[in-house]
């Protein structure tokens, strides 16, 4: 065979991996994730608008959804319009649900612009220097986190795929169907 072949061949293959990872096939050995369900939320404080602070800990009592994102990521912006209509305008009145969309190594300036771009309701909130971010993972985005109402992490994903979508929803409705 052609060398040049096998290369573009193993070039593509990788290709074709490296893709699989970004969109949520990760191996059962991914060491990128730091926390895990049944793992209590980190202490880390953030800011909800520009000067003032919050911990996860405040939002004791409430389901509260969390999603990683940055501007630049594909995978991102395509869940982007589903976490708008499926999560935020699905559950935005009830009281206890809090929604907190990070975007991981921006600022407020960049944060608000992206969503004046993508046309999204929920707020979009900094992390800078992956505060945040760096308290649940070590990489991958778009990464998707729900805590209990005590705190605790009861759903862990990265990257966008429909059918894992579908049971984050299913978790989400449910959890807050019993509460009401």
């Amino acid at each position: 065979m052609n060398r040049n072949f096998i290369l573009r061949l193993v070039f593509i293959m990788a290709g074709i991996a490296s893709a699989s990872w970004t969109y949520g096939q990760h191996s059962p050995t991914d060491t990128a994730t730091l926390i895990h369900p049944g793992d209590q939320a980190p202490a880390v404080t953030f800011e909800t608008a520009p000067g003032k602070t919050t911990t996860f800990a405040d939002y004791r009592g409430k389901i509260v959804f969390i999603n990683f994102f940055a501007t630049w990521c594909g995978p991102c912006r395509a869940e982007m319009p589903s976490l708008n209509e499926r999560v935020w305008l699905a559950h935005k009145d009830d009281p206890r649900f809090v929604f907190l969309a990070f975007g991981r190594e921006h600022n407020w300036t960049e944060v608000n612009e992206f969503k004046g771009k993508i046309k999204v309701d929920f707020p979009l909130l900094p992390d800078m220097k992956r505060n945040v971010f760096g308290k649940f993972a070590t990489a991958y985005i778009p990464r998707n986190v729900i805590l209990d109402e005590n705190g605790k992490v009861i759903w862990e994903s990265s990257g966008f795929q429909p059918e894992e979508f579908e049971k984050m929803i299913q978790l989400l409705n449910e959890k807050l169907q019993k509460k009401a």
